[in-house]
């Protein structure tokens, strides 16, 4: 080999040492526009530390979402749960987190489910063959047809709620993860 080729390879070498060893040693510094975005993560530590509140963080996902929908006509959701809901769950991870029992890093985060997972009593049948699928028939004696049911209960008791089904994601995010289901997303 050529001596100025050896030279060029082993400068080479030890800038990539140097790159390696300051990966590894330190993370890149954060650049001034990305301090200002709340990551998943950034929102979980906030919430851990008590710097935020679940409330105000799903108050906030909910006003951006009803913002892009009645302002901007996004038609982002096929439905956005009302706002007290919301802030129920919201209020049930806060309790959760504040007595040290958070289920998950995903405990308060606010989360939206596309529409053709099932959300237990949220759930809406995303395709348009959803009104034949959901037909219900009258009790009354001329035998007519009411097309599109009722789709977030089947009955007003407890036990036909709880039969609702969900779909196994939408468990563990919502229930077992204790994440803040703010909305359906469309499917288009």
């Amino acid at each position: 080999k050529h001596p100025h080729c050896k030279a060029i390879l082993s400068k080479q070498q030890q800038q990539c040492r140097s790159i390696t060893t300051q990966q590894a040693s330190s993370p890149p510094p954060i650049q001034h526009h990305q301090q200002r975005r709340l990551t998943i993560s950034r929102a979980a530590h906030l919430l851990n530390s008590l710097q935020l509140t679940p409330q105000q963080l799903c108050q906030h996902a909910h006003n951006l979402a009803t913002f892009g929908e009645h302002s901007l006509h996004l038609n982002a959701y096929v439905k956005l749960l009302p706002l007290n809901d919301v802030l129920q769950q919201a209020q049930l991870s806060h309790d959760r987190i504040t007595n040290g029992q958070r289920k998950s890093w995903l405990d308060g985060i606010p989360v939206t489910v596309k529409a053709n997972v099932a959300v237990g009593r949220w759930w809406m049948m995303p395709s348009s063959s959803s009104a034949i699928l959901m037909e219900e028939r009258d009790n009354n004696d001329n035998g007519t047809a009411t097309i599109g049911g009722d789709f977030n209960h089947n009955s007003d008791t407890e036990e036909a709620a709880e039969e609702v089904y969900e779909s196994d994601i939408a468990k563990k995010l919502l229930k077992d993860c204790g994440a803040v289901l703010i909305g359906i997303t469309n499917m288009d």
